[in-house]
């Protein structure tokens, strides 16, 4: 159990803290402390102030007012490796591997392991990452380079990293974003020991589940100030969705289903000796459920490359021609990447060269930019998706992850879109900024646009699509209104279950009460 609220000395507190950009008060006059053997979850909407607090414990950022007390000492970082070295590891939301080095070697980056002379001990760093891997229960081969690793597997990487280290507050920024189901309960497991062995555990995310799940006690930002702290067992979902962002419709309702929609998207490809199909009409939002692995993200990126030699495409009943995504932009397939980072984003440049990147070649001649017709160009889906104030004229590495959704988005719509494919488009993304999505893709569809979603939140599928698609192992397995698409029978298929008697029978004999 978590020590007590109240311990005369807690593991880290903070007094007064703050920091400025500009003039601008990102984090203001913060009191928060956090006890070893605790769970604290931070909560806030995104800007609220979260990853300014993180990068303040961590070390990447300095306070502009007030201070950091380890252990009731008064403490400075002027750098993140002083942060780790007193015993604070973070694991940031964003990936920061490299993905030319090996699982190993992404490890121990920094520390590694040294014979005698200084010679670098390879073997020895290989059994102690492959130690550490084992036993946190992560199957992960040392020796694989990191780049080749999907998503949710680099994030393990990222978190051992962070493990390796002789930690006492472990930092951990929307780590179960990319898990599937059974990498998040073992990350789970895996938090209690901590708690148990007496490490404190600060907890960030935007699911608010795992915060009633796991925290002791949680702490909501807003604005810049921590608004209030209480123990997570004395509130309730409601109030922490209010303290937040004030009253929404949490429960948005979902697109009315419609007799039929125009053709608008076909797909087929072979699997398992048979001919899998899938159909998107245009206005109509289409999800597809599945687990980390079951190849969502795959199939999207070849639909939105126009297909390959087993995969074809076609678009109003005209096969696309297979010459990658540039080509399938032209003909209206528009795809919004799972990883903005990664593939969705140009770190360093603001909002508005982000955005006209899709469109360079009408706002520029002879190679030379035309600026004021690209802010012409850029300009209405950027006030279309209501950024926080100045963020276009930040580089939008510096933006929250929501805003940062929004500027890929704001892209998307510059290119006319007929068909948009939405792999995990509320990522990281607060409670207010997913019902602007959902509002953006409604709207989208009641446009006439065809909606592709790709969503591991089974609720967020419900609430937002006409019909659900199921995939397994790459397999279509079941395709449902979303009205008879109830989460047990999601989650049945997703785990391959559903297609045995006894599953077929359990469906039989609880039929969802929505159907």
């Amino acid at each position: 159990m978590a020590a007590e609220v109240g311990h005369p000395a807690p593991l880290i507190a903070t007094r007064g803290l703050g920091r400025h950009f500009a003039g601008f008060a990102a984090l203001q006059d913060v009191d928060l402390q956090i006890q070893a053997g605790e769970v604290h979850a931070l909560v806030g909407a995104n800007g609220a102030g979260k990853s300014t607090l993180i990068k303040l414990l961590s070390g990447v950022l300095q306070p502009s007012q007030g201070s950091i007390e380890l252990d009731g000492r008064v403490v400075s970082f002027s750098s993140p490796r002083q942060a780790r070295q007193a015993g604070i590891g973070t694991v940031y939301q964003e990936l920061s591997l490299v993905p030319q080095l090996s699982v190993a070697e992404n490890i121990f980056l920094g520390r590694e392991p040294l014979r005698l002379g200084g010679w670098l001990d390879r073997r020895r760093r290989r059994e102690q990452a492959l130690t550490l891997l084992q036993g946190f229960g992560f199957v992960l081969d040392p020796d694989v380079i990191t780049g080749r690793l999907s998503i949710a597997d680099q994030q393990l990487v990222e978190i051992a990293r962070a493990l390796s280290q002789r930690n006492r507050l472990l930092i951990l920024d929307e780590p179960t974003a990319v898990l599937s189901v059974p990498e998040q309960e073992k990350l789970f497991a895996l938090i209690r020991q901590l708690r148990q062995q007496g490490m404190a555990v600060l907890y960030i995310s935007h699911r608010l589940e795992e915060i009633f799940k796991l925290s002791d006690r949680v702490s909501v930002f807003r604005d810049g100030l921590l608004r209030s702290t209480t123990r997570t067992d004395q509130t309730n979902e409601s109030e922490l969705v209010r303290q937040m962002v004030g009253e929404i419709d949490a429960a948005a309702p979902r697109l009315a289903v419609r007799a039929a929609f125009p053709p608008l998207l076909e797909v087929s490809f072979p699997r398992g000796g048979a001919t899998q199909r899938l159909q998107v009409g245009a206005g109509e939002v289409v999800g597809i459920a599945g687990f980390v692995g079951a190849g969502r993200s795959r199939l999207a990126r070849r639909i939105a490359a126009g297909g390959d030699d087993e995969l074809t495409v076609c678009l109003k009943g005209v096969p696309l021609a297979k010459r990658g995504i540039f080509s399938t932009a032209s003909a209206g397939i528009v795809y919004v990447t799972e990883d903005r980072k990664r593939d969705g984003l140009f770190a360093p440049l603001s909002a508005v060269p982000n955005v006209s990147a899709a469109v360079l070649s009408r706002i520029s001649r002879f190679g030379v930019l035309n600026f004021a017709r690209e802010q012409r160009w850029a300009g209405p889906p950027l006030q279309q998706m209501r950024l926080t104030a100045g963020a276009e004229q930040r580089p939008v590495m510096a933006l929250s992850g929501g805003n940062q959704q929004k500027v890929i988005f704001a892209r998307g719509l510059l290119q006319s879109p007929k068909l948009l494919i939405c792999d995990e488009p509320t990522r990281g993304v607060d409670v207010g900024a997913k019902q602007e999505i959902y509002a953006l893709l409604r709207a989208q569809a009641d446009a006439g646009v065809g909606v592709l979603v790709i969503s591991s939140e089974f609720t967020e599928l419900r609430m937002l699509c006409d019909r659900i698609v199921v995939m397994v192992q790459g397999r279509l397995v079941c395709d449902l209104p979303a009205s008879q698409a109830e989460e047990t029978r999601l989650l049945l298929e997703a785990s391959g279950v559903a297609h045995g008697d006894a599953a077929r029978q359990h469906l039989q004999e609880k039929p969802s009460p929505q159907s």
